[in-house]
């Protein structure tokens, strides 16, 4: 797999030419702002948070790629078969945006949010779709019953959400990196 990554990434990047001996010359933009000089320290901390839900939704649309097994049905044709396919992975692939806060809404995206209602519902969400991983292991059999309270009708205490989100990021760690024997990237 490292081999296809580091061909996609070549195939990518060929035509691009960087003279790297006048990167200093280079006017940074950002947001339609151009930054001369040095970049404040704020649109620093913008960019690297815009790369790492970047990373963070394209590394968990994968994993459910692979992690997630679409079961066929024996007594479908072909053609039908393929079509339903088709539809259940762009299906899966929104329940698996809808996880992340704020990817289907154009809200504030990321799992640390101050809206605990939003933020117990994502997990949650991300919970049920690592519930559909048949590749990877369970969840512990002790963190089940905190992680499907997350379901609600009421919003949990901050401390129940935090433990909640421990315990499902390290159900998603694990399962992240025995299949693909790398760490993950993870939201802030």
């Amino acid at each position: 797999m490292a081999k296809e990554l580091r061909k996609v990434n070549e195939d990518q990047t060929s035509g691009f030419k960087i003279d790297l001996s006048n990167i200093g010359s280079v006017v940074v933009m950002w947001n339609s702002q151009k930054m001369p000089g040095r970049i404040p320290d704020n649109v620093a901390h913008d960019v690297f948070y815009e790369i790492f839900q970047v990373s963070f939704t394209q590394e968990l649309l994968m994993a459910d790629q692979y992690l997630y097994e679409v079961k066929p049905d024996e007594h479908e044709d072909e053609e039908l078969a393929n079509e339903l396919d088709a539809s259940s992975c762009e299906e899966r692939n929104l329940k698996v945006m809808g996880a992340i806060p704020g990817m289907l809404d154009g809200g504030d995206l990321g799992f640390g949010l101050s809206n605990d209602s939003l933020h117990q519902r994502s997990l949650y969400r991300l919970h049920c779709v690592m519930k559909g991983w048949s590749w990877s292991a369970s969840m512990a059999i002790s963190s089940l019953p905190l992680a499907d309270r997350l379901e609600g009708p009421t919003v949990l205490p901050l401390d129940e959400i935090d433990e909640a989100e421990y315990h499902i990021a390290f159900h998603y760690i694990c399962s992240f990196t025995d299949f693909f024997k790398c760490a993950p990237v993870l939201p802030h």
